[in-house]
């Protein structure tokens, strides 16, 4: 069962190992408790030998995050994509660590008074922030802290339009850019912006055409984009253990090498970060919860690029906790011969902004 079961697998091992027991003890447990399993693959030839291997694969995903200082064999395995490193430990295994417990919620962070310093989350009314200015990251569009949806349908343009906000966003360019100034917005200077967009779909050279045409209509290059736009070429299931896991890694690594956390992280598309059920409200939430938690460590947005429902629903396909909890949503289509971005929620704005453009 453990080994058809590699959820629970690891599951299983990241129990034990936060229990402090031993790379030996661990495999120890595991095989002496899944004796049938051990008959099972004696009988096919593989045996006690080959679930040990499986077990210790298992552990080097876990052990440098839970025992950050302890050895781990040479040769092993130990990042999430499963890429041969040296020891496992080189991106920063705290970041780590806050970052993938949060998304567990194993521990919650928040500023309350003294009075109230054992029970979390809980605030007086006199201590809750009061209101400040917009931290928008595209004005009108999106802020610092949101989680935001761009829809679209295929073939429309979500892909180049969400990259055109990143460079926007690292170069504090004018958007959209077009031939008519009055419907640019200014974004606001940020000199140190730093944007993450994991390209879950599509191939890399696809990419990096949409980010040449880009690019060069604002007379620029790739080169102004380095070290401010990062571009990951794989997704992270967030609704489970081992891809909130490796999101988590993937991000203390950014922050380890660019000093800071992302100011937007960009996830093209959703149903790429999902391994189960788009429609379900219970997978949803748990997508929902671990997105929360990057964003409060980190200070980060998330914007989601996100597919159209059946008969071309604007505001999203799958579950409805999605657009529920969503703090803005805005649209991408194609009518008479233009774009048509249509802004259809800000939880604490006015909707209903629509920029038409070639």
């Amino acid at each position: 069962y453990i080994l058809k079961h590699p959820t629970d697998n690891f599951e299983i091992v990241r129990y034990l190992t936060c229990k402090g027991l031993s790379d030996a003890k661990i495999t120890e447990i595991i095989v002496n408790k899944w004796n049938p399993a051990v008959q099972y693959y004696d009988t096919t030839k593989h045996g006690e030998e080959y679930i040990r291997k499986e077990i210790a694969w298992v552990i080097s995903k876990v052990a440098p995050f839970c025992f950050p200082d302890a050895p781990l064999p040479t040769g092993v395995r130990t990042t999430v994509s499963g890429d041969p490193v040296t020891t496992g430990r080189e991106n920063t295994p705290s970041d780590t660590m806050n970052l993938f417990n949060a998304m567990q919620n194993v521990t919650v962070k928040t500023e309350r008074s003294s009075e109230m310093q054992d029970t979390a989350g809980l605030y007086f009314p006199d201590e809750l922030p009061e209101s400040t200015e917009n931290d928008w990251l595209v004005p009108g569009i999106f802020e610092r802290g949101d989680t935001s949806y761009l829809n679209a349908a295929y073939g429309v343009g979500k892909t180049f339009e969400g990259l055109e906000e990143a460079l926007a966003i690292c170069l504090q360019l004018p958007f959209p850019h077009t031939e008519d100034d009055s419907i640019e917005t200014e974004i606001p200077p940020n000199e140190n912006a730093l944007v993450l967009y994991i390209a879950g779909e599509g191939k890399m050279p696809g990419y990096r055409k949409r980010l040449d045409a880009i690019i060069k209509s604002q007379g620029k290059t790739l080169e102004d984009l380095r070290g401010r736009l990062i571009i990951m070429d794989r997704a992270y299931s967030m609704d489970t253990s081992a891809g909130q896991l490796g999101m988590a890694k993937t991000l203390a690594a950014v922050k380890a090498k660019f000093g800071a956390w992302p100011d937007v992280i960009y996830a093209d598309t959703l149903s790429r970060h999902m391994s189960k059920d788009e429609n379900s409200n219970e997978a949803a939430g748990t997508v929902r919860d671990a997105v929360d938690a990057v964003k409060r460590e980190t200070g980060c947005a998330w914007r989601w690029c996100h597919h159209v429902g059946k008969g071309g629903d604007l505001d999203g396909r799958g579950a409805s906790d999605f657009g529920d909890s969503a703090d803005s949503i805005t649209s991408l289509e194609k009518k008479h011969g233009l774009i048509l971005l249509k802004v259809r929620k800000l939880k604490d704005e006015e909707s209903g902004r629509e920029i038409w453009y070639k």
